[in-house]
C-alpha cells in the first residue's frame, strides 16, 4: 500500500548572491514500502518530509534578497576596497497585499565626501519584470510621464537614498527576473534577481 506525501523543494538562484527566489510545493505518490530493510527508510522520511516542508515555508516568509554588490559585477572586488557607490536591490512582498511584490533599490555612498548623482531627466530610477523566455512583461515607467529637464540628487558621505514601487503579480506564475535600474549619468547601475512565483 502507498501514501501520498507533500514535497517542497526551494527554487534557488545559484548565479548571483540571492539568497531565494522561490519555492514550488507538490504531493509525490510514495513507492510501495517493503517488509524488509527499506521501512526504516521509510518511516525516516515520513518524519523529515515534513520537517523540510515546514523549514522552506519559514524560509519562504523572509524577503526575496540580493545581497549588496558593486554597481557592476566587474567591480565587485574593488566595492571592497572603497568603491563610491554600493546597491543593494530588495523584492519583498508586503503581509497586508499578497498579491503584490515590491521592488526596493537601496543606493549607497561608500564614501565620506559627498556625492551628487546627475541624471538626463526627470526619471532618476527603473523596474523591469521579465519572463523565463526574456519577455518583457512589466515597466514600471511605462505610461507615465517625467520632466525632460536634467536634474541631480545629492547624498551625504555613507549616505544613502532608496528608491521602491509595487508589481502586480496576479495571474503572474513561473520564472522572472526583475531589473532595478539607476539612470544616473555618472554612476549608473544595472543589477539584476531571479525569482518564482508558485
Amino acid at each position: 500500500m502507498s501514501d501520498a506525501r507533500l514535497v517542497c523543494d526551494l527554487a534557488v538562484d545559484r548565479s548571483s548572491s540571492c539568497r531565494y527566489v522561490g519555492h514550488l510545493c507538490y504531493v509525490r505518490a510514495a513507492r510501495p514500502a517493503r517488509h524488509d530493510s527499506t521501512v526504516t527508510e521509510v518511516m525516516d522520511n515520513r518524519l523529515i518530509l515534513p520537517l523540510l516542508c515546514a523549514a522552506s515555508v519559514a524560509f519562504a516568509a523572509a524577503p526575496f534578497s540580493h545581497a549588496e554588490k558593486p554597481t557592476a559585477p566587474a567591480n565587485r572586488h574593488s566595492a571592497e576596497n572603497g568603491a563610491p557607490l554600493v546597491t543593494t536591490f530588495d523584492i519583498t512582498r508586503p503581509k497586508n497585499d499578497a498579491e503584490k511584490l515590491r521592488f526596493t533599490l537601496n543606493v549607497r555612498n561608500n564614501t565620506s565626501k559627498m556625492l551628487e548623482l546627475q541624471f538626463p531627466d526627470g526619471q532618476t530610477h527603473d523596474f523591469v519584470v521579465k519572463d523565463f523566455t526574456g519577455k518583457e512583461i512589466w515597466r514600471w515607467s511605462e505610461g507615465r510621464m517625467f520632466t525632460s529637464a536634467m536634474r541631480s540628487e545629492t547624498l551625504k558621505g555613507k549616505g544613502h537614498t532608496i528608491f521602491a514601487e509595487s508589481w502586480d503579480t496576479k495571474g503572474e506564475h513561473g520564472s522572472f527576473t526583475a531589473l532595478a535600474i539607476l539612470r544616473s549619468n555618472n554612476f549608473p547601475v544595472e543589477t539584476s534577481v531571479q525569482f518564482v512565483l508558485p
